[in-house]
Order: structure tokens, then sequence, then C-alpha cells
């Protein structure tokens, strides 16, 4: 009972401490983020050939057998870069010193028939160019995290240097292709179902502080999200689940923030 009473009066007094970052009036300090990712490394699509295949069964207006060869796709291929926002509940540790809890949301819109391979028919000839886009890419993520401001402001007092680290789980919306040999659609084929990531990053920002209530803040990292969940069914029977395989991502967030305590 009196290890209880203990405990409760240590978190009681780690609640009611005076210590806040950047010299805050309240440890509660809420955060509204808005920014872009840009994807740098990784495959949405890797290489992979297709087994021979009737394609007649595939389009009426295509003939004998041919095999597809896809290329390998980053995901800056098939997407343009990302828009995200996100909202932050952190708590002071010190002055110079926080952890935190995030909510994001960000949505990347695809790029509009990009190549994808090629179509080989006859004596190992690309007879047509295969072309196609991927339904945008949407994801939303729960990370947590923590801040450490740097000793000395950068330029003046007011502008404060700060690194950070966090990591969570990313949820990625199921994601389905066009794909075309030529000008003749061959499928609208699903690729990945709705599904977790793990996540991990760490960024580099500086703070503004405009009042003991308030500040602005820019920052620049880097992110690692973990394989997509793989639906092979619709490509393993074309020959070309292999596709699939390998599908994490790096990329490199650019935020700008506005933090008020509460």
């Amino acid at each position: 009972m009196r290890a209880k009473y203990y405990m409760a009066a240590a978190l009681l007094a780690v609640l009611s401490s005076p210590v806040l970052a950047e010299g805050y009036s309240s440890p509660w300090i809420f955060s509204a983020n808005f920014g872009t990712e840009v994807q740098t490394s990784g495959n949405i699509l890797g290489a992979a050939n297709s087994s021979s295949l009737n394609m007649n069964t595939i389009n009426s207006n295509l003939t004998g057998q041919g095999i597809m060869h896809l290329k390998g796709r980053k995901f800056s291929d098939m997407y343009y870069p990302s828009m995200k926002a996100s909202v932050e509940v952190r708590y002071a540790l010190s002055d110079l010193s926080e952890i935190y809890g995030s909510i994001g949301y960000l949505k990347a819109q695809s790029r509009y028939m990009r190549d994808l391979g090629c179509l080989e028919q006859g004596a190992n000839t690309c007879a047509l160019q295969l072309q196609g886009h991927l339904k945008d890419l949407t994801q939303i993520s729960v990370e947590a995290g923590y801040r450490q401001w740097f000793g000395t402001g950068l330029l003046s007092e007011a502008v404060r240097p700060y690194w950070a680290v966090h990591g969570g789980l990313v949820q990625t919306g199921a994601i389905h292709g066009a794909f075309y040999a030529g000008t003749n659609g061959l499928g609208h084929w699903k690729l990945y179902d709705k599904g977790y990531s793990a996540t991990i990053g760490a960024d580099l920002g500086a703070s503004y502080t405009i009042s003991d209530t308030a500040e602005l803040a820019a920052e620049v990292g880097v992110r690692y999200t973990g394989n997509l969940k793989k639906q092979s069914g619709d490509l393993n029977a074309l020959g070309l689940a292999a596709a699939l395989d390998d599908s994490h991502a790096i990329s490199i967030p650019v935020n700008l923030r506005f933090h008020t305590t509460f």
C-alpha cells in the first residue's frame, strides 16, 4: 500500500513539475504540422518477367504468346511528392527535451501512364511498351518520439536548433494498378492490400519562439518504412508476384510546425 502511495506521489510530482521545453508556461504542448515527403529509395514495383501468356485471353486485340517484362519502378517513378499533415501532443521533460505522440495523414498523387517495361512477342522482340499507373498512395501514421534542443541558440536565442527520433506504425491503403500494352488495356490488378508497416525516422530542425505559449519550427529528416502488405493473387497468375517482394521505402520529410501550449 505504501509503495502505491509513493508511486502516485512521484507521478504527481512529475506532472506538476515546472520544467518546460523551450520555457513554455505549460508542460503540455500541441502542434499542427504540414509538409511534404519525397521518396528517395525503394521500389513500389520490382523488376520481374511473366510466364508465357496467351495474350488473346487478356485482350482480344492482341494475338499469340507474350511475356511481360516489368522494370523496377521506384515510388518516385510512380508518385508525385506527397503532402502530409499531422498533429502532435507533447510533454516537456525539461527546458530542452520532450516526448511526444503524433497522428498523421499522407497522400501522394499517382503519375499517369508511366513506362513499366515491354511486352515481348516473337523472336525476343519487345513488340509493345508496357505502361500503367497506380492508385493514389494514402497512409495514416501513429508514432511516438523524443525531441532534444541544443543548449545554445542559432543566430539568436529565439531560434533554437533541435534533433528528434521517432517510430511507430503506418497503415497504407490498398493499391491497384492499371496496365496497358500500347493502347490495349491488360487489366486493373490489385498489388497491395491495406496493411501495416513499421516506420522509424530522425529529424533536424530549428524552432522560433513567438511567445511563452507559441512557436514556429521547420525541420528536415529521413524516414524508413517497411514493406507494404502484398496481394500477389492477381500478379501470381501472370508469374509476376516477385515484383511485390521488396516494397520498403526511404523518404525525406520536410515539415513546418506551429506549436502552442494548453
